[in-house]
């Protein structure tokens, strides 16, 4: 018999609570998820985003994952769950009754990075560059450091689904928010392969995945360590998940947090539009080659 497990999506699902859940589901077994909708509130893209990567996860590793959907009725959740394509990229069959919105220049929807990938599509920059409106500076910057995320995916993760992008423009805050989410192996595990880190716990894998060249050996250990920096030094805000820690960065102030355990990689952050500090500083002063 399968294991069974419910998610109700309401506005009183977060990402903490969502792990939470997913922490007490048994990966190597198969799984009857149902998920209902209670059309109360607004609920974030990160959800949407664990979800996803956790079920296509488990399916890529050869488990059995059978979804339930209650309370198909339409509404503004439903909708913007098929928005931003969470039923396609669950395999779920959703007739979307109400005429789509057009996303141009709103949001980049659910999109999967499958493993190998390094680089952002030419299609993702052009949506930054002409929908989003956003300056040749700008899609420069974005691309270093999403790019790094990437590598970080591909390299280290060894998640079977790869990884799962989400992009949208707040033009209230003159910002973009980036989530990028893996079910792969997480920094801990990651970093062990390194003989110099074969015994660190999960809280220091974590704290130490954000200080420059600090790497499992397979890669250089740059990419969040320019992110952060970059979002520390230009008043935006980055949360990073793995395992039962997690590091949020806003106002400029870096906090260590406790959380259930997430296997993979969750990464989020608000990247602020004509940043005061250009990300090609912060590399000059680490002699770092941005070509």
């Amino acid at each position: 018999m399968n294991q069974k497990t419910s998610i109700i999506i309401s506005d009183k699902l977060n990402l903490l609570t969502l792990i939470k859940q997913f922490s007490k589901v048994n990966i190597l077994e198969n799984l009857d998820l149902t998920i209902e909708f209670e059309c109360k509130g607004f609920v974030k893209a990160e959800v949407y985003l664990l979800i996803v990567s956790f079920v296509n996860e488990m399916r890529s590793n050869g488990r059995t994952v059978i979804i339930t959907l209650l309370n198909d009725k339409e509404c503004s959740a439903i909708s913007y769950a098929s928005r931003i394509d969470f039923f396609v990229q669950l395999g779920i069959a959703y007739d979307d009754k109400n005429q789509r919105h057009n996303l141009s220049g709103i949001l980049i929807p659910i999109t999967n990075i499958e493993s190998g990938v390094y680089d952002l599509s030419k299609e993702i920059l052009n949506v930054f560059k002409n929908d989003f409106k956003m300056s040749e500076e700008d899609v420069f910057q974005l691309s270093l450091i999403i790019s790094e995320m990437f590598c970080n995916t591909t390299i280290h993760s060894k998640s079977k689904s790869g990884a799962y992008l989400y992009c949208q423009k707040y033009k209230a805050l003159n910002a973009l928010e980036f989530i990028l989410v893996d079910s792969g192996i997480g920094i801990k595990s990651s970093l062990r392969k390194n003989p110099i880190y074969e015994t660190i716990s999960n809280s220091d894998a974590v704290s130490k995945s954000i200080v420059f060249e600090v790497t499992c050996g397979e890669g250089r250990g740059h990419g969040l360590y320019f992110a952060s920096e970059f979002v520390k030094r230009n008043s935006g805000e980055m949360c990073l998940v793995s395992g039962d820690n997690r590091i949020v960065i806003k106002n400029q102030a870096v906090n260590y947090i406790t959380n259930d355990n997430w296997n993979g990689v969750y990464l989020k952050f608000l990247f602020k539009f004509d940043s005061n500090i250009p990300l090609n500083e912060l590399m000059l002063e680490k002699e770092y080659d941005i070509y």
